[in-house]
């Protein structure tokens, strides 16, 4: 692509996420003021303790609640260890610049910080789409489609998605331009803030697995390439596994001592997922369930359909003459090869994205509480706004209708405490 289309798309789409998110946090605002307050029905501790005021109440609601907890008074039970302390510590950072030392003061603080993460990330995207040599239109219609996407609604929250997604897609960039370590401490400040940024680790064992096979002597040997994998992987897991650590110290090292302290291998992350949130493999697959998997449908369909497809196209191509390919391209100058084999390249290099995507489809749907799908997939999977907008290229009609319903369903329901977490 032109660098001067980059250029155009960068800025056009630097306009398009500022005037979403103000749009999205007016419609937010909007429907608290206009709810009426006997229709309040929100049982969450975490939201009762928070006492957001009126007009702020909409941005703090269900896991927003939680991360303003922790914010102002610390990890203090067992379940606040199920979120990560990134957005927590961001949020009392900039407090401390904040004339307003209120629960008010502390809302607008995480809203900047979640805000502007969101603006820089959609940038990013269409960055990226350049990286992978994208078409230009495609990957500028990618970042659109991720203003308007199925957690729209969540980026403009008090909700870690967007400096997640941020640091995913920097990390993705960086490895994209041939910059593994930047990549890995991107990816490692992902892990601060969303526990399943450990499997962003899995771009690097590929980026390792394809040197040892195709270029060692970039590395110096096989052996070589795979063991700085295996490093870059324990960094970025590193956040995480040092917060299960935490918790550990905290609850474990007392003469009662809950029951998963005695576990062979003790995660308060683990026991706070089957004992408060009753997750687990098919523990969500009951009838009364039916409705949230209607409402996953959508982004799960998109995700499971451009999957296959991908990877239909990868048989269609061959595997091993994809490797051939790269193999020969990695040995030349990258301009003398660009035109015949630049679709071989970029099928290559798709690999890592298209895997995560495919396994973290699965992990929500067999494991997870499945009407997550959408804000669990558009924070942590690049691919998944490339297939939002491969399906939009294959019917319009339909993804308009699908992000509509669900911008409409999302901005009544989620700020006023009802089901839509």
């Amino acid at each position: 692509a032109d660098p001067l289309q980059l250029h155009d798309s960068r800025n056009h789409i630097f306009k398009v996420a500022i005037i979403s998110r103000l749009i999205t946090c007016g419609c937010l605002l909007l429907s608290e003021l206009l709810w009426p307050e006997w229709l309040l029905i929100n049982n969450d501790p975490s939201v009762a303790h928070i006492q957001a005021p009126r007009g702020l109440r909409a941005f703090a609601q269900w896991d927003a609640a939680r991360f303003l907890l922790a914010a102002r008074d610390g990890y203090l039970d067992e379940q606040s260890f199920a979120f990560q302390p990134g957005l927590p510590f961001l949020m009392w950072l900039l407090q401390l610049l904040c004339p307003i030392k209120s629960t008010a003061g502390l809302i607008i603080c995480g809203l900047l910080w979640t805000n502007m993460a969101f603006v820089v990330s959609a940038v990013f995207l269409v960055e990226l789409g350049y990286v992978l040599e994208f078409e230009m239109s495609f990957a500028h219609l990618a970042a659109i489609l991720y203003c308007a996407g199925p957690a729209t609604l969540f980026h403009s929250s008090v909700y870690s998605e967007s400096p997640f997604a941020l640091c995913t897609i920097a990390g993705c960039i960086f490895l994209g331009r041939g910059m593994p370590w930047k990549s890995v401490v991107a990816f490692a400040l992902g892990s601060c803030f969303r526990a399943n940024g450990i499997v962003n680790s899995g771009f690097l064992l590929f980026e390792a697995l394809t040197q040892s096979l195709i270029y060692p002597q970039k590395c110096g040997n096989t052996l070589r390439c795979l063991s700085v994998g295996i490093v870059q992987t324990l960094i970025i897991c590193a956040p995480f596994f040092i917060f299960q650590g935490l918790g550990y110290w905290r609850f474990c090292q007392v003469s009662q001592r809950p029951e998963w302290c005695e576990d062979r291998i003790p995660s308060i992350y683990g026991h706070i997922q089957k004992k408060y949130w009753g997750n687990g493999l098919f523990a969500f697959w009951e009838l009364k369930q039916i409705p949230n998997f209607i409402r996953a449908a959508p982004p799960l369909a998109i995700t499971f359909a451009a999957v296959y497809r991908y990877f239909q196209y990868v048989h269609r191509l061959g595997l091993k003459k994809i490797f051939k390919v790269v193999r020969y391209w990695t040995f030349k100058s990258c301009d003398e090869f660009d035109d015949e084999f630049g679709s071989f390249r970029t099928t290559f290099r798709l690999i890592p994205f298209a895997v995560q995507a495919g396994a973290l489809a699965l992990l929500v749907l067999l494991e997870m509480h499945v009407h997550v799908a959408g804000r669990f997939l558009s924070a942590a999977s690049p691919f998944f706004h490339w297939a939002v907008a491969w399906a939009y290229r294959r019917n319009e009609v339909w993804v308009r209708r699908f992000l509509w319903l669900d911008f409409i369903l999302g901005a009544v329901l989620h700020p006023n405490g009802l089901p839509w977490p």
